[in-house]
């Protein structure tokens, strides 16, 4: 293995020309890490940021990969097993460190994507269209799907519902979605705010908040510790592995790109334009 790899860093925050590849240094796993080499990362946001402190200037935050190393307190996973793993950053390389806690274990498959749509799904919470027969027999509509630019979700979701609304919604956008968010929740229903693509909402009326008795929670993930992702990552093994092992759960994988053209897919999430994940696809074999 040559002792350095290429690799993504943000030179500043900007747009997608400030992600610029790079020759660097293969990382040394710590002793409770494996080191991962990817097959696939997923693309992450709307825009480029900075890192935080102490955070790695290499993006990627879901990856999936094979083992080829590991600390000297790994128990759990062996060279050569095929993983997915939430990282606090560097998924945008070749290789990248990924803390035990934090990773699991799949099979390869023909698809070596799937590990990293899964880890996705822990960080976005695993956001799909729900078939309607499972909105608690509460229905018109037989598919809840709708063309997002041309239809109000809002109004599809009471359709769909009979009325009565959505249990829970999880939420990317905020922006003018939050009051639509409002109109289409349930009385006690429950929203969670996990991103602020559009930013800040803007002249929104509190009242539905009130009104439903609805409860609204903001979360992150990049920032919690290595335990707490640990505790979802265990929630994940028990609650929604077994859909996407079964085939039931299947996120939608819009575009793939190699690594050397992360501007344009970076380009293409600030579009708008896609509906699904957007995929860097490296090693495919070996």
């Amino acid at each position: 293995m040559s002792p350095s790899m290429l690799a993504i860093e943000i030179q500043r925050s900007g747009g997608p020309e400030v992600l610029q590849m790079v020759r660097r240094p293969i990382p040394e796993p710590g002793p409770r890490e494996v080191l991962v080499r990817l097959r696939a990362a997923g693309v992450n946001g709307k825009g480029v940021y900075a890192p935080p402190p102490g955070a790695s200037n290499v993006p990627g935050l879901e990856i999936a990969g094979q083992i080829v190393a590991g600390g000297s307190a790994v128990t759990c996973y062996a060279v050569g097993d095929s993983v997915c793993a939430l990282i606090p950053g560097g998924g945008y390389a070749e290789y990248t460190v990924a803390d035990e806690r934090t990773t699991h274990a799949h099979s390869p498959g023909p698809d070596p994507e799937r590990g990293g749509r899964s880890a996705r799904g822990l960080h976005d919470g695993l956001v799909q269209p729900v078939p309607a027969r499972q909105l608690q027999g509460r229905r018109k509509r037989t598919d809840p799907r709708w063309r997002f630019r041309q239809e109000d979700f809002a109004e599809v979701m009471m359709q769909a519902t009979d009325d009565k609304g959505v249990d829970v919604i999880v939420d990317i956008i905020a922006g003018d979605y939050v009051a639509r968010n409002f109109a289409a929740a349930a009385t006690y229903g429950g929203i969670v705010q996990i991103g602020v693509h559009k930013g800040a909402a803007r002249e929104l009326s509190r009242f539905p908040l009130l009104s439903k008795r609805l409860t609204l929670v903001g979360s992150t993930l990049r920032s919690r510790s290595h335990d707490e992702k640990a505790e979802i990552v265990a929630e994940l093994e028990r609650q929604v592995w077994p859909l996407i092992s079964a085939d039931r759960v299947k996120p939608y994988i819009f575009e793939r790109f190699a690594l050397e053209d992360v501007q344009q897919a970076h380009r293409l999430i600030d579009s708008g334009r896609h509906i699904g994940k957007i995929i860097l696809q490296l090693f495919t074999r070996g």
